[in-house]
């Protein structure tokens, strides 16, 4: 059994959304989804193509050359603030986001078993069974349980009491992880 405290730091959540959007962006063939450019692509050329539809389908509005690309300028200059005011205002709630002793930067608990891990911390408690666990990653100052694509539980290195701990724990949960029932033996 392994059983350990740690406590995490609004760094170590920051990386850890890095980590997961690496992770998301490696994502199979089979999970393709449109990429954020392809989106921008899309959406750009949808718009100049309604520009120049509208001025050739409708003459007697008096779109010349300079006034439609005028337009299509200040059409694209409004898009571009919308997302410049978006990314500035997540900026500054991410900042504030989390409480000092909430639940994800209060101190935790995680203690794993023949039953699965159990975390704890203020204001939360939650049980994962080993078929929860899909991968494990050791990487950068972290280690990170995943629960779906991009859902994983952090814990810093930290928390380990020394490097062999820590390799001991993740060779334990590579072991057992994805399984449908309790470990046949426990440490």
């Amino acid at each position: 059994m392994f059983e350990f405290e740690y406590r995490l730091t609004t760094a170590d959540l920051a990386a850890h959304q890095r980590r997961t959007v690496q992770r998301l962006a490696r994502r199979s063939p089979q999970d393709w989804r449109p990429s954020k450019l392809a989106g921008f692509v899309a959406v750009f050329g949808a718009a100049a193509l309604l520009t120049f539809a509208a001025a050739e389908l409708f003459p007697h509005v008096g779109l010349g050359d300079f006034e439609l690309a005028s337009a299509y300028f200040g059409f694209l200059l409004g898009v571009l603030l919308v997302f410049a005011a978006t990314w500035q205002n997540a900026f500054a709630m991410r900042a504030t986001m989390f409480e000092p002793d909430g639940p994800s930067l209060s101190a935790q608990t995680a203690s794993i078993d023949g039953t699965g891990l159990r975390f704890t911390a203020s204001r939360f408690r939650t049980a994962f069974d080993w078929n929860a666990i899909l991968d494990v990653t050791d990487v950068g100052d972290a280690v990170t349980l995943w629960v779906d694509g991009g859902q994983g539980i952090l814990i810093p290195h930290r928390a380990f009491a020394s490097p062999e701990t820590r390799a001991e724990f993740v060779a334990f949960v590579r072991k057992y992880q994805g399984r449908s029932g309790p470990p046949p033996h426990a440490v």
